[in-house]
């Protein structure tokens, strides 16, 4: 696994990629906080989703969990990132940095990671994306810049 690296001197004033590049956080179970994986393998477990538990003719998990676990749960101020999100169980629906859905924004669930990282998949179109890299940007232009890359996903493939 990559490190992270900085990509504005003011990204990282908590010093987050410092401590998740260590080998011993990478290797720890943190749920929520330390997923690690390729984009490939991230966009396969968003489409294992997207087709309700069954992948490459194997059930990983059963349609019934998958619904759910992206059933619309509560909106509302985050005040953990402090904006605006709408959540299921543990994941954001409708986020922006997920691009523009055509239907219901609702149908449209994932959770961005570190950095510049995020992992989405829809249900209306049937897209299932994972983007990473290992470079760390401070949310104001990282959430823009995740929204323009899954848009311009969005407008490539529907």
């Amino acid at each position: 696994v990559s490190p992270m690296h900085l990509m504005e001197d003011d990204a990282d004033a908590s010093g987050y990629s410092a401590t998740f590049s260590r080998p011993t956080v990478l290797q720890s179970i943190v749920p929520g906080a330390n997923g690690v994986a390729t984009a490939g393998d991230l966009a396969r477990f968003y489409a294992m989703m997207e087709r309700k538990g069954s992948l490459a003719g194997a059930t990983v998990i059963q349609s019934a969990t998958v619904e759910e676990a992206v059933e619309f749960q509560v909106e509302g101020v985050d005040k953990t990132i402090g904006i605006f999100a709408q959540r299921s169980l543990g994941l954001a629906l409708a986020d922006e940095r997920m691009g523009t859905p055509t239907g219901d924004p609702l149908k449209t669930f994932g959770h961005g990671g570190a950095g510049t990282s995020i992992g989405w998949a829809d249900f209306e179109s049937g897209l299932a994306v994972g983007y990473i890299t290992n470079g760390f940007r401070g949310a104001a232009t990282n959430n823009l810049r995740l929204a323009a890359i899954s848009q311009a996903v969005r407008d490539a493939c529907i």
